[in-house]
Parts: C-alpha cells; structure tokens; sequence
C-alpha cells in the first residue's frame, strides 16, 4: 500500500507535477478573478447608458 509521503514524491517527478498543477490553479483562479472583473465593468458601463440614454429621452420629452 503506498503512503502519502510516495504519492506527494510522485515517483521523483514531484517538482513538476505540483508545479503543473500550482500554475494550473493559479491559471484558472486568475481566469476567474478577471472575468468577475470584466462582467462588473461591464454591467456598470451599461448601467451608465441606461441613465445616459433615459437622462436623453426624458430631456426630449420635456421639450
């Protein structure tokens, strides 16, 4: 039966399975932290035409 000790050595390819996997992770949490991002400045922008375009058409109507 094999201990932890052998399955985290990976058969002395430790190094660069967990580095594959650490920049692996850290490839998707960065993926994820930035479309977050994104879809925030976005929604916000079209907030921002919203109001701009309804400040338009009520100015209009007023006229």
């Amino acid at each position: 039966m094999m201990n932890w000790g052998e399955f985290f050595n990976m058969g002395g390819y430790a190094f660069h399975v967990w580095t594959s996997w650490g920049l692996s992770l850290a490839s998707m949490i960065t993926i994820v932290i930035l479309g977050r991002r994104k879809n925030a400045k976005i929604k916000a922008q079209l907030a921002n035409q919203i109001r701009r375009e309804a400040k338009i058409n009520s100015d209009n109507q007023e006229q």
